[in-house]
């Protein structure tokens, strides 16, 4: 399957979500930006580190066509959609709702090599689907406090980028991924009728995470939501 048609399936994956639970409650869209996930955690640049001996446990250089590449990583994108299991408010089931979220990552790739120093620039794209549950722990008018957690699969174009910052992407299978949102918060804008809001989530998974700064320190994604 090329990366467009993945692409397409995650597309109709969240169009369906809305009229498979719309019996059950409000739904609400949002889209945000964040920091990178963890695969920020495998990114290695030799300038940064050229004689650590993860990379070249023989002593030799015999890795460094394979480890060695500049890159850039950019901020994720995402859109997340949340549907009540129950409008009672009560209860477990009144708290929970069901969650799915589609995130796009994007990062420059560049080999180095003694034999090509001006090798392309390559576009490495990753695409991911999750679906999981969220507990609204706070809600009120204004403000509702949740946190989430999802499971689900990712797509990867052919950049060379995913191979050599990830072992588990030589074979070509399609890695599992995960998002863990410790707290999220939507506060409602504008008037007692308005469905438009902005979000915050901080959390550590696929989607969004600070780098390599602390393996448990929380990414941050933010933008607008919207309920009907």
């Amino acid at each position: 399957m090329s990366f467009q048609r993945k692409l397409l399936t995650i597309a109709a994956f969240l169009t369906i979500i809305p009229y498979g639970t719309q019996a059950q409650g409000r739904l609400e869209i949002n889209a945000g930006i964040s920091t990178p996930g963890t695969y920020a955690f495998a990114d290695w640049a030799f300038d940064e580190d050229p004689i650590d001996s993860k990379h070249f446990p023989d002593g030799k250089l015999s890795n460094l066509t394979q480890e060695s590449y500049n890159c850039t990583l950019y901020p994720s994108l995402s859109v997340e959609m949340a549907c009540r299991l129950s409008d009672s408010g009560t209860g477990l089931k009144g708290r929970l709702s069901l969650v799915g979220m589609a995130g796009l990552h994007m990062a420059d790739y560049q080999p180095l090599s003694i034999f090509s120093p001006d090798a392309d620039i390559q576009k490495a794209v990753k695409a991911d689907v999750l679906l999981g549950l969220r507990y609204r722990i706070i809600e009120t008018s204004h403000l509702t406090m949740y946190s989430q957690a999802m499971a689900g699969v990712d797509f990867r174009n052919g950049c060379q980028y995913w191979t050599v910052t990830d072992d588990a992407s030589r074979d070509g299978r399609n890695e599992f991924v995960y998002q863990l949102t410790f707290l999220g918060f939507r506060v409602k804008l504008g008037h007692k009728t308005s469905h438009l809001g902005v979000m915050t989530e901080l959390g550590y998974g696929s989607e969004y995470v600070l780098g390599n700064l602390f393996v448990l320190l929380p990414g941050i994604r933010a933008g607008f939501s919207y309920r009907f």
